[in-house]
């Protein structure tokens, strides 16, 4: 039985070194892209790279662009791939706002240069689309397949297009073609301009008396972060599934950019505070507030989380084909927020966001919903409410996940304020007061301001 051949493009990146190494542990051929430099640009593929004059490689390298769509349908039809990992891009979002028109020429055009190139190619492949959390920007977490995207940056938006385009190819075309949307996703080969590399090498340097500052940008971005390494096997599980889809990958835990520096110093002795200063000019034009996916849509783990493995071990990922199908309730206008929520919920649905809008209706009331009353849509899937502007009660938040009461918050149409103090009878990230105080009525789009235990 001949061998499975797989193209990566970004092969030199860390993702793309760590999906080498795991195809050609499975026995596959493995063709990589890179960009012809003056420089080398290989260190994280330098220990599996075999010189093609070596007996039997498994590993060959292709000097290509993105950008260069004949090229690349050249080089489809020569490998003639059973998999192609499109993992090439720009992918630094700060850098996005500088370089807009390029991040839009590798991110988004050349991702349709790779499914034309596959098309016209007449191969038969399966099409790995590397997507990004960054594709729900500005909506509330928690995230998940169904919710509504809204890109924050250049890098978010190209990768928009990248998106619909992969699932125009597999509708259009019959493509197996599949994205996946993987949150933040760390590890020692992450480049070093990247926020945790730059925290951790800091610690380590400051530490060793070889630097004395650290300058970040927003500390109170939150993150679901995981570990590279194996992220990548669910790139590869994904095109072994029967049929193609979309799948998030994530962890479902959130922390935040001060949390990670926090743990970071505390690691080597040292207080992050003593040497992390905020400036400015990293700080994005549009910020991206809080990325956590939705928890349990792997539908099964082996071994289970937490445990410890030897070295080496395979994890077996169940992934489910996602929720069936559901109906938007028909009895949504006229029913109070709460009643419409509840509603909703009993229907597999989630409130994603609330437009308030001048009405003589009674407030709070449910003037509109979409998509229509009466649409079938996925389970999980978020729908949007138009209310009738006015006031209403602030929920009880005391207790309640800092990330979960601004999720509420923002769904029931206020503004939050976060302020943190330390209380060590309490779990660390818990709500610890809030003002006004639960049932207090206020109007829509007010201020409420919560207290969230944090260590100091």
């Amino acid at each position: 039985m001949s061998r499975k051949v797989a193209l990566i493009t970004g092969v030199t990146g860390q993702d793309g070194s760590y999906l080498a190494e795991l195809l050609l542990s499975k026995g596959y051929e493995v063709h990589g892209l890179i960009r012809r430099s003056s420089t080398f640009s290989t260190s994280r593929i330098d220990h599996i790279y075999q010189d093609s004059h070596e007996p039997n490689p498994q590993l060959f390298l292709h000097y290509g662009d993105l950008i260069d769509g004949v090229g690349l349908t050249n080089l489809v039809r020569e490998v003639n791939p059973d998999e192609v990992y499109n993992l090439g891009a720009q992918s630094h979002v700060q850098v996005s706002f500088t370089m807009p028109q390029y991040t839009g020429q590798v991110d988004a055009v050349g991702a349709v240069g790779l499914l034309e190139a596959i098309r016209s190619a007449g191969v038969n492949t399966r099409f790995y689309q590397a997507s990004t959390s960054e594709l729900f920007g500005s909506t509330p977490p928690p995230q998940n397949e169904n919710s509504v995207f809204k890109p924050r940056s250049p890098y978010a938006a190209a990768k928009l297009m990248a998106y619909w385009c992969t699932v125009n190819y597999r509708e259009g075309y019959g493509m197996h073609a599949t994205n996946g949307i993987l949150f933040n996703h760390e590890s020692p080969r992450r480049g070093e301009t990247f926020v945790t590399r730059k925290i951790t090498m800091a610690a380590a340097r400051i530490k060793l008396g070889l630097q004395d500052k650290l300058y970040l940008g927003n500390l109170d971005a939150v993150r679901d972060w995981g570990y590279a390494k194996e992220y990548v096997e669910s790139m590869w599980l994904m095109l072994q599934q029967g049929k193609p889809s979309d799948y998030v990958i994530a962890t479902g835990v959130g922390a935040t950019v001060e949390d990670f520096a926090e743990a970071s110093f505390a690691r080597v002795g040292l207080n992050w505070q003593d040497h992390i200063e905020v400036d400015q000019k990293y700080i994005r034009p549009t910020e991206v507030d809080a990325l956590i996916a939705e928890r349990d849509r792997v539908a099964s783990q082996l071994p289970l989380a937490t445990t410890r493995a030897p070295k080496g071990s395979s994890i077996t990922l169940t992934i489910s084909d996602g929720p069936g199908d559901t109906t938007i309730p028909t009895n949504i206008v006229g029913l109070s927020l709460e009643e419409a929520r509840n509603e909703l919920a009993a229907a597999g649905l989630l409130v994603t966001q609330i437009i308030p809008v001048d009405s003589n209706s009674r407030t709070g009331m449910v003037l509109k919903i979409t998509p229509d009353a009466g649409s079938i849509i996925k389970a999980g899937s978020g729908v949007v409410l138009e209310i009738a502007s006015g006031s209403l009660k602030v929920p009880e938040l005391i207790d309640l996940t800092g990330i979960e009461a601004q999720t509420i918050l923002t769904q029931a149409g206020f503004l939050v304020k976060e302020i943190n103090a330390y209380d060590e009878a309490k779990p660390d990230g818990v709500v610890l007061a809030q003002a006004p105080a639960a049932g207090t009525t206020l109007i829509i789009g007010s201020d409420v301001a919560i207290t969230v235990n944090k260590k100091p």
